[in-house]
């Protein structure tokens, strides 16, 4: 439709400018439609019209929505042999936020030291990315160390710098660094978000399966209980969990043991909408559940209801029904999963 409306305004004799350029390429942006962006931006150049920093950061966000972070690197230098552009910290941030998505961290965050070396203006969103390279990187330490920098230098941060700094906490075995940053979100008057509360929940979840793999294999710290407390807390709050929240809280009763609560939860997300079905994650750590409390008839159920669903049941899913039936004292049952496991190696594989 862009450039069906391109040619329009060239057959009525109105050449495009860089304003309409950009508009055109923003929509593109908007609607991840990153090869009509490109092509746009071509057209550009082949009708003269100079390209600005809007038109570059434009294109940029359209990579990075599509986690082409090469791309957004290679208009950086484009932007840099540009004798009248200039990148601003607009466009560092979406060179970041591209490789990112790209699961390019370390490149990510090299950008962000780069700005920090040109002296740059700072914003919110450039801190917020920086520490969301962090998170997605493990590098917790460095990621609390920039939420610190960014208030000594006087810029507040915002759910989504501090839903960041959670996970990254989260990611690091930190839950308890994680509750005291959601603690501090509430001293402060900043109200939590859906992605708040899910990077908190997920930390607890994380650290539980930890403790579930440790000598003790028990989740002596009870992360199950302060999941479920932050799940009311948050509907209290009048947030709607989501399909995350309900896996990432049975994961974690999962861990503890928990069976009836994670089958309630369970049970709640099969009769919602479609937004909230069971994942195979769910089913899985509701089946483990079940496994470390020797509730076998359960886990087989839920075993069932999984396939029911259309899920396909993968290696995790099949050790975790086959430890429920030997808790339960059924090894025959066990020996069959087993065989039928076996028979499908290549397909799990």
């Amino acid at each position: 439709r862009q450039l069906k409306l391109l040619d329009a305004m060239e057959e009525q004799g109105v050449p495009p400018d860089t304003i309409m350029f950009n508009s055109l390429i923003a929509s593109c942006a908007k609607n991840r439609q990153l090869k009509i962006a490109m092509e746009l931006f071509s057209k550009m150049k082949e009708r003269s019209v100079m390209p600005d920093t809007i038109t570059y950061n434009t294109v940029m966000s359209a990579c990075a929505s599509a986690g082409k972070w090469k791309d957004a690197m290679a208009l950086m230098d484009k932007i840099n042999l540009e004798p009248t552009v200039f990148p601003d910290v607009i466009t560092y941030t979406t060179a970041m936020r591209a490789c990112i998505k790209g699961r390019n961290t370390g490149r990510a965050l090299t950008i962000f030291e780069m700005m920090k070396d040109r002296n740059m203006d700072l914003d919110v969103y450039a801190y917020s990315s920086a520490i969301d390279a962090c998170a997605k990187g493990n590098k917790w330490k460095l990621g609390l160390e920039y939420l610190d920098e960014m208030r000594k230098a006087g810029i507040k941060p915002n759910p989504v710098t501090y839903s960041a700094a959670i996970n990254a906490c989260g990611n690091g075995g930190k839950w308890e660094m994680a509750l005291e940053l959601l603690s501090q979100m509430r001293e402060k008057k900043i109200k939590p978000n859906v992605f708040t509360y899910n990077a908190a929940i997920a930390a607890l979840a994380k650290s539980s399966r930890r403790n579930m793999k440790s000598k003790s294999g028990e989740d002596e710290e009870q992360l199950w209980c302060r999941a479920l407390q932050l799940f009311e807390d948050m509907r209290e709050a009048g947030l709607e969990p989501d399909a995350f929240t309900y896996t990432s809280v049975i994961d974690a009763c999962g861990n503890g043991g928990r069976w009836q609560e994670a089958l309630d939860l369970i049970e709640i997300m099969q009769q919602s909408g479609p937004k909230l079905r069971p994942s195979k994650v769910s089913f899985t750590a509701a089946i483990t559940a079940c496994a470390k409390s020797g509730k076998s008839e359960q886990a087989v159920k839920l075993f069932s209801d999984m396939q029911s669903a259309g899920i396909m049941p993968d290696r995790v899913s099949y050790n975790a029904l086959m430890s429920s039936l030997l808790t339960g004292e059924k090894p025959e049952l066990a020996f069959d999963v087993w065989n039928e496991m076996c028979g499908k190696a290549r397909v799990l594989c």
